[in-house]
């Protein structure tokens, strides 16, 4: 069975006491749906645990990314310890050192894009809606990529959650999709096997209609098994 690591974010709470781990639901469903064990990582001996490991998912995530990492280096306004962005960069760059299958999600795709030395942007307007699950826009796909073999489709129409996305990438980053507006929704890696990171929530989308989303995450699940 394809077992298939999901990093935890880490948050204070107002039910609990001390600071603890945390992550949606939904991202270990669509994995499971798409025939893979999900397997918690935590933020001690992450290389242990990925080592024991076939692939990696980068789910979404508020966490505080350092400025540096921005087109604008402004301050970011999320705020959090920073042991929530550290253990995704961590993780991301343990997987992409040795090629293991990646999928990032929102957040996640951006920590792909700093990781492989690309910038941020903040402050988007109209992308960040309320309901998780209303299709928002439609995005434009380049024929030749893991997205257009995952979707057979130059189109596809998307939910949105996000405020912040990738600005600029170098070489290593292929751009997969854009909207008509030319914000940049999907990159894959020109250096791996499969690192693809997506700006949308296709976990959320599983169940709807024709369940198209879902095709995502078993085509992540087949690169796991090679």
């Amino acid at each position: 069975m394809v077992k298939i690591g999901v990093v935890l974010g880490s948050k204070d709470s107002s039910f609990a006491k001390d600071p603890h781990y945390s992550m949606e639901i939904r991202y270990f469903e669509a994995l499971e749906k798409a025939g893979a064990v999900a397997v918690p990582v935590i933020y001690s001996n992450i290389e242990k645990q990925l080592n024991e490991l076939d692939g990696l998912l980068l789910p979404g995530g508020d966490f505080s990314t350092p400025a540096d990492y921005y087109v604008e280096h402004k301050n970011n306004p999320y705020k959090d310890n920073g042991s929530w962005f550290n253990a995704f960069m961590q993780a991301g760059k343990f997987a992409l050192d040795n090629n293991m299958p990646v999928l990032g999600i929102c957040a996640g795709m951006q920590t792909l894009a700093v990781l492989l030395d690309g910038k941020l942007k903040m402050g988007l307007e109209g992308h960040r809606l309320e309901d998780n699950k209303q299709i928002a826009h439609s995005i434009k796909i380049k024929e030749d990529s893991h997205l257009f073999d995952i979707f057979n489709s130059f189109e596809i129409e998307v939910n949105s959650i996000h405020s912040e996305a990738v600005a600029e990438v170098n070489g290593n980053i292929d751009i997969v999709a854009v909207t008509d507006e030319g914000v940049i929704e999907a990159i894959e890696s020109k250096e791996h096997d499969f690192v693809l990171g997506v700006q949308w929530h296709p976990e959320c989308l599983v169940d709807h209609e024709n369940q198209e989303q879902l095709k995502m995450f078993e085509y992540f699940v087949n690169k796991c098994r090679m």
